[in-house]
């Protein structure tokens, strides 16, 4: 008896449009998560893309590095040479007119190649600066995005959790049941 009075005090009608309006609304919340799914995605991947010449950048460092002690190790053998020593064994050493001269371009070479070793790092460098400014940007404009999405579908959300909450039957198939004692 408490059953039938329960189910007499319930009106199908309204609980059917809100079964209806629910479905409506998790339609229109689909696409919505969907997007924002792809978009977090898309800001993931993008995060994870490391500057294509980054082992390069690692390398010339290196590289640059190794110049100073040959450097180093150029200019004592000339400061040796010009006192007239052996750089090897610090002896005498007659004309050493020659082998300063093979030294200073020894030096001007390394010298050199630590200069273009240098610049092509800074180029680098600030090509990996602007590689990560830009791939910030991006991340960072696609991200307004998806909290925008977010803000909308608050909303909706909100909604939803009324209607359901305000249900007796929380299925539509546990409603047409009980409509059709």
């Amino acid at each position: 008896e408490r059953k039938l009075a329960a189910l007499l005090s319930i009106d199908f009608e309204a609980e059917e449009q809100l079964h209806s309006m629910i479905a409506e609304l998790e339609t229109k919340l689909a696409p919505i998560d969907a997007n924002i799914q792809r978009l977090e995605a898309d800001v993931r991947v993008s995060r994870s893309q490391k500057f294509p010449d980054a082992g390069k950048i690692v390398m010339l460092r290196r590289e640059l590095a190794g110049f100073d002690p040959e450097l180093r190790k150029l200019e004592a053998e000339l400061s040796h040479l010009q006192d007239a020593k052996c750089p090897y064994c610090l002896q005498k050493y007659e004309n050493a007119d020659e082998k300063i001269a093979q030294v200073q371009a020894a030096l001007a070479a390394t010298q050199a190649s630590k200069e273009r070793c240098s610049e092509e790092l800074q180029l680098l460098v600030d090509a990996e600066a602007m590689f990560l400014t830009s791939q910030n940007n991006a991340c960072s404009m696609v991200e307004l995005d998806i909290a925008e999405l977010k803000q909308l579908k608050a909303g909706d959300v909100a909604e939803l959790t009324e209607l359901q909450a305000a249900l007796t039957y929380k299925t539509y198939k546990d409603h047409v049941a009980a409509a059709s004692m």
